[in-house]
Protein backbone atom coordinates (compact mmCIF):
# COMPACT_ATOMS: atom_id res chain seq x y z
CA UNK A 1 0.00 0.00 0.00
CA UNK A 2 2.96 2.21 0.38
CA UNK A 3 3.99 1.49 -2.90
CA UNK A 4 0.81 1.83 -4.21
CA UNK A 5 0.72 5.59 -2.46
CA UNK A 6 3.93 6.92 -4.03
CA UNK A 7 2.80 6.04 -7.31
CA UNK A 8 -0.53 6.51 -7.64
CA UNK A 9 -0.84 9.91 -5.02
CA UNK A 10 2.80 10.79 -5.02
CA UNK A 11 3.84 10.49 -8.29
CA UNK A 12 7.33 9.53 -6.61
CA UNK A 13 8.47 6.89 -8.31
CA UNK A 14 11.69 6.73 -6.47
CA UNK A 15 9.87 6.14 -3.13
CA UNK A 16 7.71 3.69 -4.69
CA UNK A 17 10.04 1.65 -6.24
CA UNK A 18 12.50 1.25 -2.82
CA UNK A 19 9.11 0.02 -1.40
CA UNK A 20 8.57 -2.70 -4.05
CA UNK A 21 12.16 -3.72 -3.76
CA UNK A 22 11.26 -3.92 0.04
CA UNK A 23 8.83 -6.62 -0.88
CA UNK A 24 10.64 -8.43 -3.55
CA UNK A 25 13.31 -9.03 -1.51
CA UNK A 26 12.36 -9.38 2.12
CA UNK A 27 8.80 -11.06 1.31
CA UNK A 28 8.91 -12.47 -1.63
CA UNK A 29 6.79 -15.53 -0.72
CA UNK A 30 4.33 -13.22 0.65
CA UNK A 31 0.53 -12.46 -0.13
CA UNK A 32 1.74 -9.11 -1.01
CA UNK A 33 4.34 -10.28 -3.26
CA UNK A 34 2.25 -10.49 -6.22
CA UNK A 35 0.75 -6.97 -6.29
CA UNK A 36 4.57 -6.08 -5.88
CA UNK A 37 5.12 -7.64 -9.06
CA UNK A 38 2.22 -5.57 -10.44
CA UNK A 39 3.39 -2.54 -9.53
CA UNK A 40 7.05 -3.17 -10.41
CA UNK A 41 5.77 -3.42 -14.22
CA UNK A 42 3.62 -0.34 -13.68
CA UNK A 43 7.11 1.55 -12.57
CA UNK A 44 9.10 0.18 -15.77
CA UNK A 45 5.56 1.57 -17.90
CA UNK A 46 6.49 4.75 -15.89
CA UNK A 47 9.95 5.18 -16.70
CA UNK A 48 9.21 4.73 -20.60
CA UNK A 49 7.21 3.42 -23.23
CA UNK A 50 10.62 1.97 -25.32
CA UNK A 51 11.54 -1.61 -25.64
CA UNK A 52 13.67 -2.19 -22.53
CA UNK A 53 11.22 -0.78 -20.23
CA UNK A 54 8.62 -2.92 -21.79
CA UNK A 55 10.30 -5.89 -21.68
CA UNK A 56 10.94 -5.52 -18.08
CA UNK A 57 7.00 -4.76 -17.23
CA UNK A 58 5.94 -7.97 -19.58
CA UNK A 59 8.63 -10.12 -17.17
CA UNK A 60 7.08 -8.45 -14.06
CA UNK A 61 3.34 -9.12 -14.68
CA UNK A 62 4.27 -12.48 -15.82
CA UNK A 63 5.73 -13.46 -12.66
CA UNK A 64 2.54 -13.03 -11.41
CA UNK A 65 0.87 -15.73 -13.22
CA UNK A 66 4.15 -17.71 -13.49
CA UNK A 67 4.79 -18.05 -9.39
CA UNK A 68 1.68 -17.13 -8.03
CA UNK A 69 -0.85 -18.70 -10.08
CA UNK A 70 -3.55 -18.93 -7.91
CA UNK A 71 -3.28 -15.03 -6.73
CA UNK A 72 -6.77 -12.70 -6.89
CA UNK A 73 -3.56 -10.46 -8.92
CA UNK A 74 -3.79 -12.51 -12.12
CA UNK A 75 -6.41 -11.42 -13.67
CA UNK A 76 -4.92 -8.15 -13.31
CA UNK A 77 -1.18 -9.08 -14.25
CA UNK A 78 -2.67 -11.05 -17.64
CA UNK A 79 -4.89 -7.72 -18.72
CA UNK A 80 -1.56 -5.58 -18.31
CA UNK A 81 0.89 -8.09 -20.58
CA UNK A 82 -1.48 -7.23 -23.48
CA UNK A 83 -1.49 -3.30 -22.76
CA UNK A 84 2.10 -3.73 -22.42
CA UNK A 85 2.22 -5.97 -25.79
CA UNK A 86 -0.31 -3.38 -27.62
CA UNK A 87 2.63 -0.28 -26.78
CA UNK A 88 5.25 -2.52 -27.86
CA UNK A 89 2.74 -3.02 -31.23
CA UNK A 90 2.79 -6.59 -31.40
CA UNK A 91 -0.92 -6.69 -31.71
CA UNK A 92 -1.31 -10.89 -31.75
CA UNK A 93 0.27 -11.22 -28.58
CA UNK A 94 -1.98 -8.54 -27.18
CA UNK A 95 -5.10 -10.23 -28.56
CA UNK A 96 -4.04 -13.47 -27.19
CA UNK A 97 -3.45 -11.72 -23.38
CA UNK A 98 -6.60 -10.16 -23.47
CA UNK A 99 -8.24 -12.62 -24.61
CA UNK A 100 -7.41 -15.05 -22.14
CA UNK A 101 -8.69 -13.10 -19.63
CA UNK A 102 -12.12 -12.57 -21.11
CA UNK A 103 -12.50 -16.46 -21.33
CA UNK A 104 -11.10 -17.25 -17.78
CA UNK A 105 -11.84 -14.56 -15.71
CA UNK A 106 -15.31 -13.14 -17.38
CA UNK A 107 -16.61 -11.92 -13.92
CA UNK A 108 -13.19 -10.01 -13.04
CA UNK A 109 -12.84 -6.50 -12.99
CA UNK A 110 -10.41 -7.15 -15.06
CA UNK A 111 -12.19 -8.13 -17.72
CA UNK A 112 -13.71 -4.96 -18.28
CA UNK A 113 -10.33 -3.81 -18.76
CA UNK A 114 -9.49 -5.94 -21.12
CA UNK A 115 -12.38 -5.24 -23.64
CA UNK A 116 -10.98 -1.72 -23.59
CA UNK A 117 -7.62 -2.16 -24.55
CA UNK A 118 -8.97 -5.42 -26.99
CA UNK A 119 -10.92 -2.92 -28.61
CA UNK A 120 -7.62 -0.70 -29.17
CA UNK A 121 -5.62 -3.56 -30.40
CA UNK A 122 -8.34 -4.69 -32.99
CA UNK A 123 -8.30 -1.22 -34.39
CA UNK A 124 -4.56 -1.62 -35.04
CA UNK A 125 -5.35 -4.88 -36.69
CA UNK A 126 -7.48 -3.38 -39.00
CA UNK A 127 -10.92 -4.59 -37.46
CA UNK A 128 -12.66 -1.82 -36.46
CA UNK A 129 -16.38 -3.36 -36.30
CA UNK A 130 -15.09 -6.47 -34.34
CA UNK A 131 -13.78 -3.54 -32.11
CA UNK A 132 -17.20 -1.50 -31.44
CA UNK A 133 -18.83 -5.53 -30.76
CA UNK A 134 -16.00 -6.12 -27.90
CA UNK A 135 -16.57 -2.57 -26.44
CA UNK A 136 -20.00 -3.17 -26.41
CA UNK A 137 -19.47 -6.10 -24.32
CA UNK A 138 -18.33 -3.72 -21.38
CA UNK A 139 -21.74 -1.54 -21.99
CA UNK A 140 -23.88 -4.77 -21.90
CA UNK A 141 -21.98 -6.37 -18.75
CA UNK A 142 -20.91 -3.87 -16.23
CA UNK A 143 -23.48 -0.81 -17.64
CA UNK A 144 -23.48 1.98 -15.04
CA UNK A 145 -19.59 1.81 -14.63
CA UNK A 146 -16.96 4.86 -15.69
CA UNK A 147 -15.61 2.02 -18.37
CA UNK A 148 -18.85 1.99 -19.71
CA UNK A 149 -18.90 5.20 -20.98
CA UNK A 150 -15.78 5.03 -21.98
CA UNK A 151 -16.99 2.13 -24.16
CA UNK A 152 -19.86 4.55 -25.82
CA UNK A 153 -17.06 7.03 -26.60
CA UNK A 154 -14.76 4.67 -27.96
CA UNK A 155 -17.44 3.14 -30.48
CA UNK A 156 -19.14 6.50 -31.20
CA UNK A 157 -15.60 7.41 -32.46
CA UNK A 158 -15.19 4.49 -34.50
CA UNK A 159 -18.62 4.42 -35.90
CA UNK A 160 -18.22 8.19 -37.18
CA UNK A 161 -15.12 7.01 -38.42
CA UNK A 162 -15.84 3.86 -40.14
CA UNK A 163 -19.50 3.83 -40.76
CA UNK A 164 -20.66 7.08 -41.03
CA UNK A 165 -17.71 8.31 -43.03
CA UNK A 166 -17.19 6.42 -45.64
CA UNK A 167 -21.29 7.12 -46.37
CA UNK A 168 -20.96 10.52 -46.28
CA UNK A 169 -20.22 13.56 -44.22
CA UNK A 170 -18.21 12.34 -40.60
CA UNK A 171 -19.70 15.37 -38.91
CA UNK A 172 -22.35 17.45 -38.07
CA UNK A 173 -22.73 20.85 -36.91
CA UNK A 174 -24.45 21.33 -33.62
CA UNK A 175 -27.02 23.88 -32.60
CA UNK A 176 -25.64 25.47 -29.74
CA UNK A 177 -22.52 26.99 -29.45
CA UNK A 178 -19.96 26.72 -26.31
CA UNK A 179 -19.05 29.51 -24.78
CA UNK A 180 -19.23 33.69 -25.34
CA UNK A 181 -21.21 34.17 -29.02
CA UNK A 182 -17.97 36.50 -29.66
CA UNK A 183 -14.24 35.23 -28.56
CA UNK A 184 -11.31 36.91 -30.07
CA UNK A 185 -7.87 35.91 -31.25
CA UNK A 186 -7.85 32.49 -29.87
CA UNK A 187 -4.55 30.43 -30.36
CA UNK A 188 -5.43 27.24 -28.68
CA UNK A 189 -8.10 24.90 -27.05
CA UNK A 190 -7.62 21.82 -24.72
CA UNK A 191 -10.36 19.28 -23.27
CA UNK A 192 -9.12 18.78 -19.80
CA UNK A 193 -9.42 14.92 -18.06
CA UNK A 194 -13.01 16.26 -16.85
CA UNK A 195 -13.85 17.35 -20.38
CA UNK A 196 -13.62 21.02 -19.02
CA UNK A 197 -12.59 23.23 -22.40
CA UNK A 198 -10.21 25.63 -22.17
CA UNK A 199 -8.98 28.60 -24.35
CA UNK A 200 -6.11 30.46 -24.56
CA UNK A 201 -6.21 33.73 -26.54
CA UNK A 202 -3.22 36.30 -27.01
CA UNK A 203 -4.17 37.99 -23.78
CA UNK A 204 -6.60 35.42 -21.87
CA UNK A 205 -6.44 32.14 -20.96
CA UNK A 206 -10.45 31.30 -19.50
CA UNK A 207 -12.61 28.08 -18.89
CA UNK A 208 -15.60 27.79 -22.05
CA UNK A 209 -17.38 24.73 -20.02
CA UNK A 210 -20.42 26.22 -18.45
CA UNK A 211 -20.83 25.18 -14.46
CA UNK A 212 -17.50 23.84 -14.51
CA UNK A 213 -15.43 24.10 -11.16
CA UNK A 214 -12.15 23.96 -12.66
CA UNK A 215 -9.91 27.01 -12.44
CA UNK A 216 -6.84 28.14 -15.54
CA UNK A 217 -3.80 28.87 -14.43
CA UNK A 218 -3.04 32.74 -14.22
CA UNK A 219 -1.20 33.71 -17.60
CA UNK A 220 -0.73 36.73 -18.69
CA UNK A 221 0.03 36.38 -22.40
CA UNK A 222 -0.31 32.51 -22.55
CA UNK A 223 0.75 30.92 -25.78
CA UNK A 224 -0.73 27.79 -25.94
CA UNK A 225 -2.02 24.70 -23.91
CA UNK A 226 -1.38 21.39 -23.37
CA UNK A 227 -3.01 18.62 -21.55
CA UNK A 228 -0.64 16.98 -19.13
CA UNK A 229 -0.55 13.02 -18.14
CA UNK A 230 -2.56 13.25 -15.15
CA UNK A 231 -5.44 14.98 -17.56
CA UNK A 232 -4.32 18.69 -16.01
CA UNK A 233 -4.27 21.89 -18.80
CA UNK A 234 -1.16 23.36 -18.12
CA UNK A 235 -0.40 26.44 -20.08
CA UNK A 236 2.67 27.69 -21.32
CA UNK A 237 4.05 30.86 -22.36
CA UNK A 238 7.14 32.44 -24.06
CA UNK A 239 9.58 30.47 -21.65
CA UNK A 240 7.69 28.30 -19.16
CA UNK A 241 5.10 25.86 -18.51
CA UNK A 242 2.28 27.50 -16.25
CA UNK A 243 0.21 24.10 -14.36
CA UNK A 244 -2.94 25.28 -12.89
CA UNK A 245 -1.34 24.78 -9.36
CA UNK A 246 2.38 25.17 -8.22
CA UNK A 247 4.91 28.07 -9.58
CA UNK A 248 5.52 28.56 -13.10
CA UNK A 249 8.49 25.95 -14.08
CA UNK A 250 11.17 28.07 -16.36
CA UNK A 251 12.63 25.83 -19.58
CA UNK A 252 16.41 26.49 -20.32
CA UNK A 253 18.46 24.57 -22.58
CA UNK A 254 22.24 23.69 -21.80
CA UNK A 255 24.49 25.00 -24.84
CA UNK A 256 27.87 23.46 -25.83
CA UNK A 257 29.73 25.85 -23.20
CA UNK A 258 27.47 24.54 -20.32
CA UNK A 259 25.66 27.46 -19.79
CA UNK A 260 21.80 27.17 -19.54
CA UNK A 261 20.53 29.23 -22.41
CA UNK A 262 16.39 30.52 -21.65
CA UNK A 263 14.07 29.27 -23.97
CA UNK A 264 12.01 32.52 -24.99
CA UNK A 265 9.41 31.85 -27.61
CA UNK A 266 8.19 28.83 -27.03
CA UNK A 267 5.65 27.32 -29.93
CA UNK A 268 4.26 24.45 -29.28
CA UNK A 269 4.52 21.54 -26.09
CA UNK A 270 3.21 18.40 -25.58
CA UNK A 271 4.34 15.84 -22.75
CA UNK A 272 5.39 11.89 -23.18
CA UNK A 273 4.00 9.15 -20.97
CA UNK A 274 6.92 8.98 -18.57
CA UNK A 275 6.65 12.72 -17.93
CA UNK A 276 9.04 14.48 -20.36
CA UNK A 277 8.10 17.26 -22.08
CA UNK A 278 8.91 17.54 -25.72
CA UNK A 279 9.07 21.71 -26.83
CA UNK A 280 9.71 23.73 -29.67
CA UNK A 281 11.11 27.39 -29.72
CA UNK A 282 10.64 29.34 -33.04
CA UNK A 283 14.05 30.58 -32.28
CA UNK A 284 16.11 27.30 -33.44
CA UNK A 285 15.06 24.26 -35.56
CA UNK A 286 15.47 21.49 -32.40
CA UNK A 287 12.47 19.87 -30.50
CA UNK A 288 14.14 19.93 -26.99
CA UNK A 289 13.16 17.42 -24.45
CA UNK A 290 13.18 18.43 -20.63
CA UNK A 291 12.11 16.49 -17.56
CA UNK A 292 8.50 16.28 -15.83
CA UNK A 293 10.02 18.66 -13.56
CA UNK A 294 11.64 20.88 -16.12
CA UNK A 295 15.30 19.91 -16.31
CA UNK A 296 16.74 19.87 -19.71
CA UNK A 297 17.76 16.33 -21.03
CA UNK A 298 18.52 16.95 -25.03
CA UNK A 299 17.79 17.45 -28.28
CA UNK A 300 14.62 14.98 -29.22
CA UNK A 301 14.60 16.05 -33.09
CA UNK A 302 14.99 18.65 -36.06
CA UNK A 303 12.65 21.13 -37.66
CA UNK A 304 10.93 23.97 -37.08
CA UNK A 305 7.58 23.36 -35.45
CA UNK A 306 4.37 25.04 -35.00
CA UNK A 307 2.28 22.43 -33.12
CA UNK A 308 2.53 19.42 -31.40
CA UNK A 309 0.43 16.08 -30.46
CA UNK A 310 1.35 12.61 -28.52
CA UNK A 311 -0.38 9.13 -28.00
CA UNK A 312 -0.59 6.89 -25.31
CA UNK A 313 2.87 5.27 -27.28
CA UNK A 314 4.95 8.07 -27.22
CA UNK A 315 4.34 8.31 -31.00
CA UNK A 316 4.69 12.61 -31.40
CA UNK A 317 3.22 14.27 -34.21
CA UNK A 318 4.42 17.87 -35.05
CA UNK A 319 3.33 20.59 -37.95
CA UNK A 320 6.99 21.22 -39.74
CA UNK A 321 6.92 24.86 -40.71
CA UNK A 322 9.37 24.37 -43.12
CA UNK A 323 8.86 21.26 -44.89
CA UNK A 324 5.16 21.84 -44.99
CA UNK A 325 4.65 17.81 -43.31
CA UNK A 326 3.34 16.57 -41.00
CA UNK A 327 6.15 14.63 -38.88
CA UNK A 328 5.92 11.91 -36.41
CA UNK A 329 8.73 10.59 -33.88
CA UNK A 330 9.01 7.64 -31.42
CA UNK A 331 9.29 8.48 -28.27
CA UNK A 332 13.14 8.19 -28.76
CA UNK A 333 13.24 10.86 -31.25
CA UNK A 334 13.27 8.47 -34.46
CA UNK A 335 11.53 9.84 -37.50
CA UNK A 336 8.93 7.20 -37.80
CA UNK A 337 6.70 9.13 -40.51
CA UNK A 338 6.50 12.45 -42.47
CA UNK A 339 3.16 13.44 -44.48
CA UNK A 340 3.18 15.82 -46.49
CA UNK A 341 0.19 18.57 -46.49
CA UNK A 342 -1.09 18.07 -49.99
CA UNK A 343 -1.37 14.52 -51.02
CA UNK A 344 -4.17 12.25 -53.15
CA UNK A 345 -7.26 13.33 -51.74
CA UNK A 346 -6.14 16.16 -49.63
CA UNK A 347 -4.79 20.04 -49.76
CA UNK A 348 -3.74 20.76 -46.15
CA UNK A 349 -1.55 23.71 -47.51
CA UNK A 350 -2.64 26.36 -44.62
CA UNK A 351 -2.48 23.65 -41.71
CA UNK A 352 -3.25 25.13 -38.43
CA UNK A 353 -3.36 22.38 -35.27
CA UNK A 354 -3.29 18.99 -35.06
CA UNK A 355 -4.39 16.19 -32.05
CA UNK A 356 -4.19 12.68 -31.82
CA UNK A 357 -7.13 10.02 -30.36
CA UNK A 358 -7.12 7.15 -28.16
CA UNK A 359 -6.52 4.90 -31.16
CA UNK A 360 -4.11 6.60 -32.40
CA UNK A 361 -5.89 8.67 -35.39
CA UNK A 362 -3.93 11.70 -36.65
CA UNK A 363 -6.26 14.69 -36.61
CA UNK A 364 -5.01 17.47 -39.10
CA UNK A 365 -6.85 20.67 -38.96
CA UNK A 366 -6.59 23.18 -42.15
CA UNK A 367 -8.14 26.93 -42.15
CA UNK A 368 -11.05 25.30 -44.02
CA UNK A 369 -11.34 21.50 -43.62
CA UNK A 370 -10.02 18.79 -41.10
CA UNK A 371 -8.65 15.82 -42.36
CA UNK A 372 -8.40 12.16 -40.35
CA UNK A 373 -5.09 9.68 -41.12
CA UNK A 374 -4.99 6.39 -39.99
CA UNK A 375 -1.75 4.51 -39.07
CA UNK A 376 -3.95 1.19 -39.37
CA UNK A 377 -4.16 -1.06 -41.72
CA UNK A 378 -7.71 -0.72 -44.48
CA UNK A 379 -8.43 -4.94 -43.72
CA UNK A 380 -7.87 -7.10 -41.18
CA UNK A 381 -4.19 -8.46 -40.73
CA UNK A 382 -3.92 -11.92 -40.99
CA UNK A 383 -2.40 -13.47 -37.84
CA UNK A 384 -0.17 -16.08 -40.24
CA UNK A 385 0.81 -13.33 -41.97
CA UNK A 386 4.51 -11.40 -42.48
CA UNK A 387 3.39 -8.20 -41.41
CA UNK A 388 1.90 -9.98 -38.43
CA UNK A 389 4.81 -11.68 -37.37
CA UNK A 390 6.80 -9.20 -37.40
CA UNK A 391 6.00 -7.96 -34.06
CA UNK A 392 6.57 -4.17 -33.52
CA UNK A 393 5.67 -2.24 -37.04
CA UNK A 394 6.42 0.85 -38.26
CA UNK A 395 3.10 2.81 -38.53
CA UNK A 396 2.10 4.16 -42.34
CA UNK A 397 -0.56 6.51 -42.43
CA UNK A 398 -3.29 7.02 -44.91
CA UNK A 399 -6.16 9.35 -45.22
CA UNK A 400 -9.27 8.34 -43.63
CA UNK A 401 -11.44 11.24 -44.41
CA UNK A 402 -11.80 14.67 -45.11
CA UNK A 403 -14.48 16.75 -43.64
CA UNK A 404 -14.67 19.99 -45.75
CA UNK A 405 -18.48 21.48 -45.35
CA UNK A 406 -19.21 24.72 -48.09
CA UNK A 407 -17.36 27.89 -46.65
CA UNK A 408 -20.32 29.34 -46.90
CA UNK A 409 -22.73 26.65 -45.62
CA UNK A 410 -23.77 26.52 -41.99
CA UNK A 411 -21.65 24.02 -41.24
CA UNK A 412 -19.02 25.66 -42.91
CA UNK A 413 -15.63 27.49 -41.35
CA UNK A 414 -13.46 29.54 -43.01
CA UNK A 415 -10.46 30.50 -40.92
CA UNK A 416 -10.42 27.85 -38.42
CA UNK A 417 -7.40 28.27 -36.39
CA UNK A 418 -7.54 25.84 -33.21
CA UNK A 419 -9.10 22.49 -32.21
CA UNK A 420 -9.68 19.82 -29.61
CA UNK A 421 -11.43 16.21 -30.02
CA UNK A 422 -13.09 14.38 -26.59
CA UNK A 423 -13.03 10.68 -26.16
CA UNK A 424 -16.26 10.60 -28.40
CA UNK A 425 -14.44 11.96 -31.61
CA UNK A 426 -16.84 14.66 -31.10
CA UNK A 427 -14.74 18.31 -32.57
CA UNK A 428 -14.59 21.67 -30.80
CA UNK A 429 -13.40 24.01 -33.48
CA UNK A 430 -12.36 27.86 -33.24
CA UNK A 431 -13.16 30.05 -36.74
CA UNK A 432 -11.17 33.32 -36.21
CA UNK A 433 -13.67 34.50 -38.97
CA UNK A 434 -16.78 33.70 -37.12
CA UNK A 435 -15.11 34.80 -33.70
CA UNK A 436 -16.44 31.78 -32.18
CA UNK A 437 -16.00 27.83 -30.95
CA UNK A 438 -18.37 25.19 -32.82
CA UNK A 439 -19.17 21.80 -31.91
CA UNK A 440 -19.12 19.03 -34.49
CA UNK A 441 -20.29 15.38 -34.10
Amino acid sequence: EIARYYIDVAGDMNQAAAAVDTIVKKYATSDSAPNAYLLAGRLALARSHQAADLDAATANFERVFRLFPASDAVPRAITLVGETMWYARRYEDARANLSRVIAEFPMNDSASDAYLALGQVLVALGEPALAMEELQQVRNRWPTTPDAATALARTTLLHRLYVRAPRGPAYALETDTIGPEKLQNVVALALSGQSTLYFASESSLGVLTEGSTERPPSVPRPRGLVVDRTGQVVAFDEGSLRPATGPPIPLAVTQSNGTPKALSKMEAVTQLSNGDWIVADDNDRTLHRFSNAGEYIGAFGAGRFTRLASTERDDVAGLDRDQKAVVVFDGSGTVTARMPLRGTGYDLQDAEDLAFDTFGHLYVLDRNALAVFTPHPAAPVDAGSPAAAAGSQTPTYRLLTVFAPPENGPGGFRRATAFAVDPSGAVFLYDDRAERVTVYR
